[in-house]
């Protein structure tokens, strides 16, 4: 905890002079308000150890976000960090909320809803924000990241609540540590991207789903229904815990099955239009992206079945090659600053080597909770719609809980063969590196 702690301080600190710098170079107090209304309304709310932890991530997350945003994002309308989309988002907000008029922001949000109707909650989520820092001073892309930055540290807490009803405090603190500052969650919270809050609305179904509470059913519903107003594929694979939770409470007959797979089939046959829908955009957006001679291209050419198993490992390791995103300054999302996410990235492939390693071992897979097996089926689904946007994007929602699943095989492994498969997937990817230059 104490790492946790000068972490926040220090963040906190230099956060300040942050706030001071963009209310003196850009008369900006909207991001100070947003964070001190957060902050408030954390100390009201938590206990004096989750207090630590949320308000010492909200704090680096911010520092991170709008140090990356100051440097890289000089005019949010054509700049960005990571995610063309964010520009796309940008304009959005600026559209729907550019009015100190509550009818007017209606009346926006109104308009563009019908023209992206597919994101009513993410269109709404967006221009309450902007309009919330028109009536402060002016729209600015600080206080979407301070929002995002919020929205992710809540994510670190819920991590860290369920580790501690797992393992030890001293586990629980030392991976949550890890977490909070080495996975994808701090990379993409400086990024005005939808996927921050979805990850987090599928961390709060899994840990719904994980004790029996009143109405647990009704909540995993009702978190799949606000799910799919940001992300309507999102919202029906949460729908997916479900199976959990009649599993649990012994409703699990053949007639339930049945029954429920009816009731379900408009709701699948949705999902499968999205699904081929997504394949065709990404597919043809995927071959406009690509080099002809490039390996994206290669690995979209394979047959079906090769193909995905390809693409979809190849989404895992990305950035690839992995320092491309530092010298290839040519493209906007290239910078120095993804050096961190080249860290991330390689931590990234070592969790998910603890998890497949361990599914090769039969006295670990037999051991295995229901519920990580049901993360994983459903993670493969969750897959299964982004697998042609070769990055980490689309698939983040799932990572915050995969993780838990990686955090569990590796306390079921020795320490030899922890050091060995830290070894191996370190070596190979500097392997793949290394062929990947010699026959390019």
């Amino acid at each position: 905890m104490t790492q946790i702690k000068i972490a926040g301080i220090l963040s906190s600190a230099l956060l300040l002079i942050l706030f001071i710098f963009l209310w003196i170079e850009n008369g900006l107090i909207s991001p100070f308000l947003y964070f001190i209304g957060f902050f408030l309304g954390t100390l009201l709310i938590l206990n004096q150890e989750k207090k630590i932890i949320l308000i010492s991530f909200f704090a680096f997350y911010s520092f991170w976000g709008i140090t990356v945003t100051l440097i890289l994002v000089q005019d949010p309308s054509t700049d960005f960090y990571h995610t063309f989309d964010s520009i796309t988002f940008y304009e959005l907000s600026n559209i729907i909320g550019n009015t100190d008029n509550f009818s007017e922001f209606m009346a926006n949000f109104n308009d563009i809803s019908i023209k992206y109707s597919d994101t009513f909650g993410w269109n709404f989520f967006l221009g309450l924000n902007s309009y919330i820092a028109n009536i402060i001073d002016d729209n600015n892309v600080y206080i979407h990241v301070i929002v995002n930055s919020f929205i992710g540290s809540v994510s670190i807490l819920i991590i860290y609540v369920i580790l501690l009803e797992n393992f030890s405090k001293a586990i629980a603190i030392k991976w949550t540590v890890l977490l909070g500052f080495f996975s994808f969650i701090p990379i993409f919270t400086p990024t005005l991207v939808r996927d921050v809050i979805i990850a987090l609305l599928f961390l709060i179904a899994y840990k719904v789903t994980l004790h029996k509470t009143r109405y647990w059913i009704l909540k995993v519903i009702l978190i799949a229904a606000i799910t799919s107003l940001f992300r309507p594929e999102s919202g029906i694979v949460i729908l997916g815990f479900l199976i959990l939770i009649f599993k649990r409470i012994q409703l699990w007959r053949i007639g339930v099955v049945v029954i429920g797979v009816i009731v379900l089939m408009p709701v699948l046959s949705q999902y499968y239009e999205r699904l081929i829908s997504t394949y065709e955009v990404y597919n043809r957006y995927s071959e406009e992206l690509n080099n002809p001679s490039g390996l994206g291209t290669k690995l979209l050419s394979l047959p079906m079945g090769l193909r995905e198993l390809a693409v979809v490992t190849f989404s895992q390791i990305q950035p690839f090659p992995t320092f491309g995103v530092l010298y290839n300054l040519s493209e906007k999302s290239s910078s120095p600053f993804r050096f961190y996410e080249v860290i991330v990235s390689l931590i990234h492939v070592i969790l998910w080597s603890f998890i497949v390693f361990s599914l090769f071992r039969k006295e670990i897979r037999k051991l295995m909770p229901r519920e990580f097996v049901l993360l994983l089926i459903l993670t493969v689904f969750f897959l299964a719609g982004s697998i042609y946007t070769f990055s980490h994007r689309r698939a983040f929602p799932m990572y915050p809980s995969i993780y838990l699943l990686s955090i569990w095989c590796y306390y079921k492994l020795d320490s030899m063969r922890r050091r060995n498969i830290i070894f191996f997937s370190v070596f190979g990817i500097i392997s793949l590196n290394i062929i990947y230059f010699l026959i390019k």
